[in-house]
């Protein structure tokens, strides 16, 4: 018993037991829903990515990863940050798995154009932080590319979880 000790009761309160049952209650009451359509909503993603052919690899995460990190500061570490968040690897990467997911599937009939990025170099300079012309002109690619995102992701969800036969029973 001991050695489950978290599996019947979870914390005692002045030797007053709350019981699992009751934090699974709490927990379905005050956050079942959101985290149900979370799930569906991942779900319908991966389905979505299947039927496209994408695939969202190690390196991808790594990348993305090592993307926000810098964007951090140097200073900061992976756990660190996860740390602050309030969340496992396991998690982040899941997220990030999802949102690579959603960007590839969103932009994979994008084209961008050199004569886009210059238009948007022209008229977005100061929102830009790069310097050199290289880094300037992937930022501005980068840019794009999560604007067509943010345009695109509401109407484009909505339209999927209209599409799919979902039956919840929570």
């Amino acid at each position: 018993l001991a050695a489950n000790k978290g599996c019947v009761v979870v914390a005692l309160v002045d030797g007053t037991p709350i019981f699992s049952w009751q934090l699974t209650s709490v927990l379905r009451t005050r956050y079942g829903q959101q985290t149900l359509e979370g799930m569906i909503g991942e779900a319908l993603i991966e389905k979505e990515a299947k039927k496209s052919g994408i695939v969202i690899t190690p390196d991808d995460l790594k990348a993305k990863q090592d993307e926000i990190l810098s964007s951090l500061g140097t200073e900061v570490s992976l756990s660190d940050f996860l740390k602050f968040q309030g969340m496992s690897e396991s998690d982040f990467h899941k997220q990030l798995s999802v949102q690579l997911t959603v960007e590839r599937l969103l932009t994979k009939d994008l084209t961008i154009t050199e004569k886009d990025i210059d238009n948007f170099i022209a008229t977005n300079r100061a929102l830009l932080v790069s310097t050199d012309a290289a880094h300037l002109r992937e930022e501005a690619k980068k840019t794009i590319i999560s604007n067509t995102v943010s345009e695109q992701i509401q109407s484009w969800f909505t339209q999927l979880r209209k599409d799919a036969k979902v039956v919840k029973f929570l």
